[in-house]
């Protein structure tokens, strides 16, 4: 069961305290929706805090200050979302990571003026117009639901709708795809999350992500906080009692501590700045 740990808690002592200011070399990788930005109705609407954006900025900064020493401080975001949706909602730094599309896209600093978009296949374009076509006739059935269009995926919400109307429409869109005549659905990854089924023609998941963050900063620590479901890949990739995994908000996990929500982030960011700067 995780450890729940509240910002009174948060102190240079503390067990979590040690173990990141013990690190050589300590890697930040946050989930955006739900941990950065409290959940809102419409994906656009996000934004961090200000309190944590303004922490933000400064791990930013840290990460700068501190990539050619010998106790590097390392800063990600790691998102469902695409890179260019998270790169509007989040404006992260210029000398931070992205990891985008569930892992399925991945920035370093050093690229950071690139195209984020992945290129699909004519397969995969071909299969991802079909399955948004599906999901555009199930949402349409389903007053009150929205889609989000990503790179790599379409997105149906169920945010706003009560519970058996929600269960309704996911058990529609599943069906439906499933149903689809002459249409190989092998591509496809279905993956839910908080009120939402992400249809996605790439594979990925966030732990493949941070295996790749940690290959590109040999990041002995990492600390990963998230609050979906789909965050418990990213937990599940990690080393028990080496990194910090941190689950926001309720719900089954296997993360180490939890803390109540977004509100509480900024006290864990200003333990990072307070040890490593």
């Amino acid at each position: 069961m995780s450890r729940v740990v509240v910002p009174e808690n948060f102190r240079r002592e503390s067990e979590l305290g040690a173990r990141l200011q013990n690190a050589e070399r300590l890697l930040i990788a946050l989930d955006f929706d739900g941990t950065i930005s409290p959940l809102v109705a419409r994906p656009e609407d996000a934004r961090a805090l200000p309190a944590t954006a303004r922490l933000l900025r400064k791990l930013d900064e840290l990460a700068a200050a501190t990539v050619a020493s010998a106790r590097p401080t390392f800063l990600a975001l790691v998102s469902g979302r695409d890179i260019a949706s998270l790169q509007v909602v989040a404006e992260p730094g210029e000398h931070s990571f992205l990891v985008g599309s569930h892992g399925a896209e991945l920035r370093t600093p050093v690229t950071a003026n690139l195209d984020p978009a992945v290129p699909l296949t004519e397969a995969q374009r071909e299969l991802l117009a079909t399955v948004t076509e599906v999901l555009e006739s199930v949402q349409s059935k389903s007053p009150g639901s929205f889609l989000e269009y990503k790179t790599l995926s379409t997105v149906l919400h169920t945010r706003g709708m009560g519970t058996e109307e929600a269960s309704g429409a996911v058990v529609m869109a599943e069906k439906a795809l499933a149903s689809l005549n002459g249409v190989s659905l092998n591509g496809v990854s279905l993956k839910h999350g908080k009120e939402i089924l992400e249809a996605a023609v790439a594979h990925s998941s966030k732990g493949e992500g941070l295996i790749w963050l940690r290959e590109q900063t040999g990041a002995d620590c990492l600390l990963f906080a998230g609050d979906d479901v789909t965050d418990e890949q990213g937990f599940a990739a990690l080393k028990a009692g080496q990194d910090v995994t941190v689950k926001v908000g309720s719900g089954e996990t296997i993360a180490e501590f939890r803390i109540y929500g977004p509100e509480s982030l900024p006290a864990l960011l200003q333990l990072v700045l307070d040890v490593r700067s």
